[in-house]
């Protein structure tokens, strides 16, 4: 159960993480929409747990989520920001 924890721990910081380099950099995929390091996130995760094939399998849904969470969030905020600058303006 600990380790489990501790794995859905990394998971979720190197996922946070590229992301969050990503849109620094202007986004995954050079800005042109589409979230390119969905790979980059699962070979650092490869890389640094040292995951087998299986693991890799049962690990990228929590990326996907996780990520899928990340763009609502971020389309919800920019929503808002939208309908708050409407207001402003009127």
């Amino acid at each position: 159960m600990k380790r489990n924890l501790l794995t859905f721990a990394a998971v979720g910081a190197i996922a946070l993480a590229s992301y969050t380099f990503a849109e620094s950099q202007g986004g995954f995929g050079g800005g042109h929409g589409g979230w390119h390091g969905q790979g980059l996130a699962m070979g650092h995760l490869t890389k640094a747990l040292n995951l087998t094939a299986e693991q890799q399998s049962k690990v990228q849904p929590l990326i996907d989520q996780k990520f899928d969470a990340l763009q609502k969030a971020r389309q919800d905020m920019r929503n808002a920001m939208q309908e708050m600058h409407a207001a402003m303006t009127q």
